[in-house]
């Protein structure tokens, strides 16, 4: 089902100028059918020759990064907010001391807590092994 109104902005949003394929369906809980409420896709003029030539309902996405929020929005959930600013060390068993950065000053581990690890600011390098 199309919102005219809608369609026609998106499409004017989408339009030439992008170069991003989007794939957008509304569904409502409240509602027992199976077709979404909404649906537009747009295909990129600038096409990967690696990906899909069309997009449309039965594309399929690469996850991306998303998985990391999901794991995010659980651990809140399960530990609130205060969670994030608890050192990482308190999680994760076998970390250097802080007493231990005088002869390895690679990473002060009891510095960086569970909010910069999840939003990837936690200033870990990429293969760090101390």
């Amino acid at each position: 089902m199309k919102a005219p109104d809608t369609t026609t902005a998106l499409g004017a949003a989408f339009g030439q100028e992008t170069r991003n394929s989007v794939a957008i369906c509304g569904f409502s809980i409240h509602d027992s059918g199976e077709s979404p409420l909404f649906d537009y896709y747009h295909t990129a003029n600038d096409l990967s020759p690696n990906g899909t030539n069309s997009v449309g309902p039965d594309t399929v996405f690469r996850i991306g990064s998303i998985s990391k929020l999901f794991t995010v929005y659980q651990l809140l959930l399960q530990g609130g907010h205060n969670l994030l600013n608890e050192p990482i060390s308190r999680y994760l068993n076998g970390l250097p001391a802080d007493s231990d950065y005088n002869t390895n000053p690679t990473v002060k581990w009891d510095e960086i807590n569970v909010g910069a690890l999840a939003g990837q600011m936690g200033g870990i390098l990429r293969g760090c092994t101390s």
